[in-house]
């Protein structure tokens, strides 16, 4: 269930409903006719429609998009990823290397920003164009990206089909 109480409009929802509430009595009150519960339906309706409408528009602040995987003999594999900040347009490239010989285990994630040479990059989602090394692992991994504080993380399979995982994470700075 999703914690409402992080929304920035949580308190304006709030807000709203309170007084929706207040208007349903004072018209109760004023013409002496029983309203409340009309006015209790409008306050839910109005609330409701507000949480639908805040959770509809409540965009993803990062985007993750694989970039390629590489698996060398004797060597951990290179895994990479563009993370794209949609509010302001910045991106980073990530690189995490996992050990799948033994001894498995996590290496390193590393993520450093990217600097544009010419213009800029704008907000919003992107699309990455398809290109020529695009390469596959031979284990399952997986990018996730927490959207508030922009900590990336990285997880592999130790084995296929995943029987455990090893992960790592890193911070956009």
């Amino acid at each position: 269930m999703r914690d409402f109480t992080r929304c920035p409009l949580f308190p304006d929802l709030l807000e709203v409903l309170h007084r929706s509430k207040l208007a349903a009595r004072c018209r109760a009150s004023c013409v002496g006719k029983p309203g409340s519960r009309e006015g209790d339906m409008r306050s839910t309706f109005v609330l409701l429609t507000l949480l639908c409408a805040t959770n509809a528009f409540a965009a993803d602040q990062y985007q993750i998009i694989p970039l390629y995987s590489l698996a060398i003999q004797g060597r951990p594999q290179l895994h990479a990823a563009l993370i794209v900040n949609e509010t302001n347009g910045d991106n980073y490239t990530c690189s995490a290397f996992v050990h799948q010989e033994p001894p498995i285990g996590f290496d390193s994630i590393e993520c450093s920003k990217a600097l544009n040479k010419i213009g800029n990059m704008p907000s919003g989602p992107a699309t990455l164009s398809p290109f020529a090394h695009q390469t596959a692992a031979p284990y399952p991994a997986i990018w996730k990206i927490d959207q508030t504080n922009g900590t990336l993380t990285f997880c592999a399979a130790t084995e296929v089909p995943a029987g455990g995982w090893v992960c790592g994470s890193a911070t956009l700075q």
